[in-house]
Parts: C-alpha cells; sequence; structure tokens
C-alpha cells in the first residue's frame, strides 16, 4: 500500500480565523484608506466638494431628512480613521521601548488590534454606500437576472466544449501505464480532476468576460438598466447565473468522473486506494540523549544533504528519535478496549548498500507512550515482561495499563516511501491527563539514516465516506471556479471582453502556489536568510562583478540607488501578493488521490477566505458600473 500526504505549508482552520480576519482587515483596510485619499482629492480638484458632504459618489446628500443618518455614520468612519491609526502607531512605538519580549510582545497585539479596527473604519467607509445598496436588492429581480444569464450562455452554445471529457475518458487509459496497481488510483484522479479544472475554468472565464461587453456593444443592456433593476443586481444576476449553470455541469461531470475512475482501476487498488482516512496529526520534534543520559530535544533532525528540507533525517543505530507529540486526543479511542491504528510512510537516505540485510528496506522500532505513567528507567522490566512465556506478555492492554508504555516486540522493516500500518492499545490512553501522547520512532540499522515530516505518521481515527471526499474535492474545484466567474464578471463591467479574459487569467496562473512563491521570494529581498544577494537589481550588479550572494558590495551611490529600486520593488510584489489570489487555499486533490478525508474545518475556512478575497472585487464592480455610460 501507498499513499503519503505531504504537506509543506498548512491548510487553513475555523481555528485561524482571527488571525486571519485581522490580517484582512490591516490589508483590506489600507487599500481603502488610499482609495479615500485619492477620491478626496480627485474631488476636491474637479470641484465636486469634500466626500465628507456628500459621500464617495455623491449619493449621500440626495438622501431625505430622514436617512440623515446614512451620511452622519460615514463621517464618523471617516472621521475615527485617524484616530485609531494614530494609537496603532502609539501603541508600536510604545512597544519600541521595553526590551522585556512578553510586554513588548502584549504591546504589539494590542497595536495590530488598533490596526484592525482602522482597517475596519475604512472598509466600513468605502463601502457605506455598497452595504446600503446591498439591503435594498431585490432577490427576485437577482433570479431573474440570473435565468436570463443562464439561457443566453446555452443558446450560444458555450457548453458544447465539455464534449472534450468525452475523449479523455474514452482514450485516458491509452497513456495511462503503472506496474503497480495501487498508483491507478492516483493518477486517474489527478487526471480527471486536472481535466474537469481547465475544462471548467476555460468555459466559466469565456462566459463571464464576454457576457456584459456583448450587451453593452449589441445595447441589448438597455433594455435591462431602463427598467426599475440596480445596476449592480445585473453584476449579481450575471455572477449567479454562471455560477448555477457551471455548478450543474460541474455536478455532472464530477459524477461521470467517478464512474469513469472506479470502472478503470483494478480491484486491488480500489480496496487500498479508494479510501477516506480520517487522520489525527501530531507535532513532530527530535530527541537524543546526552553525555548524563537524558533526552535533549531539538526541532529538527540531521541534514542529509538533500535540496528539499520538507524531511529530517535520524541516524540509524544511534540513541536519536523522531517524536510525535498528540494533544487532546478524542475521548472515544480510549473508551473501548482495542487496538487503534497507527499508520506511517518514511523516506531512506541510504550511506551503504550493507548486502542481504538492506536489500528490503531498514530496521525501524515504534514506542507509544503516556508520559503520565511511563518511566524510562522501568524499561528493562517492560521488555522482560514482554519478552516472558506469561499471559501479561500476551495482552497489550494490560502491560499497556501497568508501565504507561507499548512498544513492537520486534523492530519492523520498512522500505521507502511504502505506507504501513501498526496498532497499540487503546488502554494507553488511560490516565493521560493533561499530558500529550507521544509516538517515538527509532532506526536501528547502522548507517542509514530514516527521513520524516509531521505528516508522514497519523493516528488513523476512522474511515470517512469515500463518495463524500471525493465531492469535497469537487467542491475545492468549485471555489476556483466561483473565482474566476466573479473576476471575469466584475473586470467586464469597465473593460473589453479579451481584456477581461486575459486579466482574469494573468491573476489566476500568478495564483498558483509556486508562482506565488517565487513573487514572495523577490518581494523579500531585504531578508537575507530566505533571500541571500538582495533583490532584482542588486542580483544583477554581483552577476556583472561575479560576486557570491554573501560577499559584501562596495557602497557607492549607484549601487545605493539600485538598493533603493529593490526597495521599490519589494513594496510593488508584495502589494501584488496582496491582490493575487492564493489558489492554495483551494487546492485538495492529494487529498483525494491519496485517499486522506479532506476536514470539514478547512473546506468552510477556505469558502470565508473567497469570500474575502471577491469582497473588494464586487465592491469595485459596483463602483465602476455605476460610474460607466452604458445607456442614454
Amino acid at each position: 500500500m501507498f499513499a503519503v500526504l505531504i504537506k509543506e505549508s498548512e491548510n487553513a482552520t475555523l481555528s485561524d480565523f482571527g488571525p486571519y480576519l485581522l490580517h484582512w482587515l490591516i490589508v483590506t483596510g489600507t487599500m481603502a484608506v488610499l482609495v479615500l485619499v485619492v477620491v478626496e482629492i480627485y474631488r476636491l480638484a474637479t470641484g465636486r466638494g469634500s466626500s465628507l458632504r456628500r459621500g464617495l459618489t455623491g449619493r449621500l446628500s440626495e438622501v431625505g431628512e430622514q436617512d440623515a443618518w446614512k451620511l452622519r455614520l460615514y463621517r464618523l468612519f471617516v472621521a475615527f480613521i485617524p484616530l485609531a491609526v494614530a494609537v496603532a502607531l502609539g501603541l508600536y512605538f510604545w512597544s519600541l521601548r521595553t526590551d522585556a519580549p512578553d510586554i513588548r510582545q502584549s504591546r504589539e497585539n494590542l497595536a495590530l488590534l488598533a490596526a484592525g479596527a482602522a482597517g475596519l473604519l475604512a472598509v466600513l467607509a468605502v463601502s457605506w454606500e455598497f452595504l446600503l445598496d446591498l439591503a435594498t436588492l431585490s432577490p427576485r429581480r437577482v433570479w431573474a437576472i440570473a435565468r436570463v444569464s443562464m439561457t443566453e450562455a446555452i443558446r450560444r452554445k458555450s457548453l458544447w466544449g465539455f464534449v472534450v471529457i468525452l475523449a479523455v475518458f474514452l482514450f485516458a487509459s491509452w497513456f495511462i501505464q503503472t506496474d503497480r496497481p495501487e498508483h491507478q488510483w492516483r493518477i486517474y484522479v489527478q487526471l480527471v480532476f486536472l481535466v474537469m479544472t481547465l475544462l471548467l475554468l476555460i468555459t466559466s472565464s469565456i462566459i463571464a468576460c464576454f457576457s456584459l461587453p456583448n450587451d453593452i456593444k449589441q445595447q441589448t443592456i438597455h433594455t435591462i438598466i431602463t427598467k426599475p433593476v440596480r445596476r449592480f443586481e445585473l453584476v449579481l444576476g450575471r455572477i449567479v447565473g454562471f455560477t448555477l449553470l457551471m455548478t450543474a455541469v460541474l455536478l455532472v461531470m464530477s459524477q461521470l468522473s467517478l464512474l469513469y475512475v472506479f470502472r478503470g482501476i483494478d480491484e486491488s487498488a480500489k480496496e487500498q486506494s479508494m479510501r477516506a482516512r480520517v487522520p489525527i496529526f501530531g507535532s513532530l520534534h527530535f530527541e537524543e540523549l546526552d553525555s548524563q543520559m537524558k533526552w535533549r530535544p531539538t526541532a529538527t533532525g540531521v541534514s542529509v544533504g538533500r535540496e528539499w528540507t520538507y524531511r529530517s533525517y535520524i541516524r540509524g543505530g544511534s540513541a536519536q528519535e523522531a517524536v510525535w507529540r498528540f494533544n487532546r486526543l478524542p475521548a472515544r479511542l480510549s473508551r473501548s478496549e482495542r487496538m487503534i491504528p497507527v499508520e506511517f510512510t518514511f523516506d531512506i537516505f541510504r550511506t551503504s548498500k550493507g548486502g542481504e540485510d538492506y536489500k528490503e528496506g531498514v530496521s525501524t522500532q515504534l514506542a507509544f507512550v503516556n508520559p503520565n505513567k511511563w518511566d524510562f528507567g522501568r524499561y528493562a522490566d517492560y521488555r522482560k515482561l514482554l519478552e516472558s512465556k506469561t499471559e501479561a506478555s500476551d495482552d497489550p492492554h494490560k502491560l499497556a495499563r501497568q508501565f504507561g508504555y507499548y512498544e513492537l516486540k520486534s523492530p519492523l522493516t520498512v522500505v521507502d516511501y511504502q505506507t504501513y500500518t501498526v496498532w497499540f492499545p487503546s488502554s494507553l490512553l488511560e490516565d493521560l491527563g493533561n499530558e500529550p501522547f507521544e509516538i517515538r520512532v527509532a532506526c536501528r540499522s547502522t548507517s542509514q539514516y530514516l527521513g520524516m515530516a509531521k505528516a508522514d505518521l497519523y493516528i488513523l481515527a476512522e474511515e470517512g465516506s469515500f463518495y463524500l471526499n471525493f465531492m469535497k474535492g469537487t467542491l475545492c474545484i468549485w471555489f476556483v471556479m466561483v473565482l474566476m466567474i466573479t473576476l471575469g464578471v466584475v473586470f467586464s463591467t469597465y473593460l473589453n471582453a479579451l481584456v477581461s479574459l486575459m486579466l482574469s487569467w494573468f491573476m489566476l496562473l500568478c495564483g498558483i502556489p509556486k508562482l506565488r512563491g517565487f513573487i514572495k521570494l523577490v518581494g523579500s529581498a531585504f531578508d537575507p536568510d530566505e533571500n541571500p544577494g538582495g533583490g532584482p537589481m542588486e542580483s544583477v550588479v554581483r552577476l556583472l562583478q561575479n560576486k557570491s550572494l554573501t560577499a559584501p558590495i562596495e557602497q557607492t551611490r549607484g549601487i545605493r540607488v539600485l538598493q533603493w529600486m529593490d526597495d521599490v520593488f519589494r513594496v510593488l510584489f508584495n502589494g501584488l501578493l496582496a491582490i493575487l489570489p492564493d489558489l492554495g487555499h483551494y487546492t485538495r486533490t492529494d487529498y483525494v488521490a491519496e485517499g486522506f478525508n479532506i476536514p470539514g474545518t478547512e473546506l468552510a475556512m477556505s469558502f470565508l477566505i473567497l469570500v474575502a478575497y471577491l469582497f473588494p472585487f464586487l465592491l469595485a464592480a459596483y463602483y465602476l458600473l455605476n460610474a460607466r455610460e452604458v445607456a442614454n
């Protein structure tokens, strides 16, 4: 059996909602402050009066006496922004006046909260007119526009491109060749998810980007705008209509894809791979016995010189162990006397062949520890009782209750990147208290190294629904589809169809995690650890002068100008990161391909991140379409 879930970065869950909300308020609030400043300068320069008297668009001055509170609240939001910013800056500079880490951290946290409050006020000020109009939208009119949008998309035969997926279903097996049946599921799932994603994004982007420009070009939009329909209802109706249409297409495609995958793989692969494991992951650190025979913890293990540093290694035949700690395990695991499964996948780095002993793998020992009851000084007594031919040695639950410790009777031979399952008695979790449950791994084969990462070992809590998990993976494709539809409709409110299409795809491609990582690297030119050698301009100088990344450069006037340009690049690229979507929040194909259940809390957080990301774009569409002349 082969299954490995590589998690180089943790996915956001609902427990991360607070920090993510604070970050969103600060970033979006900064952009909102810039908008307020630019609009204020523009209105004063053109003689239209301050926005404090009329609002951003001037519509708040048209309200009656009974609705005067709307303008007053807008003024209140704007007036308190400088105060909140001043408080945030004051708290930040106050934190710099102390050397105590705890006090500085608490003051910095207060400064962040004040900055978040300033961001909230700025967002409310910019979106105030939008929120007021949003409360008066008519669901009936929005649904009518959505229904017309779906009818137009079907009439234009925009969905014929999905016939291409039939070719994939009919002929893909010609190109999928694997010598191991357990690999079939992974390859088939990755194929169908990739095909579904590409077809959906291509079709939905074309439909979304060409809809409004075609209506404006053919002047069919006049029949809608001249009626009692708000302009944002037109935008919202288009988004809802295209989303419903493409959702129906996605549902059909997902069922056909699942049928295709189920029909195409071997029975052995179905049994091994078509699963939805519900894992419990722990935190990983490494420990080694010092000269005083005490375990000394370290954050990372041994580096074997590999460029990819995802896994750390422990030396074989040494007093070094990898330790997983599990906090707050579910109470249901210890309620019944049973054996609890643990699955793991390790990497092997060989320093010698070692003859026949290492032909199939390396010797690995796993131990399960209840720190509240176990004492390492009793290890000799434990092994003596375990190896004795008594009733206690055959009952793992008695041993676990007596010692708070359990290990395999003999080390397990582990093969490179192969998934194994071992079991420990649930009675080991009794009387755990507030201590974390530990799983310790040691490599017994000398001259070999065993590599592991946090997600390489987990407690298998239960088996989830395979079909439901497949549909969760499809929901992640739906997130990206909604993102593309919304961006396409928003951009088409002011740009022509081709420009909107190119801009939508540019933002989507730059949202791929690897490209975002490159942009982040360029934006971290000031960080000597993450990006030694400076920014783009300084790197060019080092290439021309044939200097290494760490060699000092003579600080001439020209070099200082180039470094200043690098600072400008850093600000621009960091700002670009705030605008580009992060598709890593919505990608879960590996979960389905490797047979792991997608947590519902991660999906809920991904949806909230999607809504938060699209809100500024919907706000821009509201103002852009209201400012555009579409009917005389």
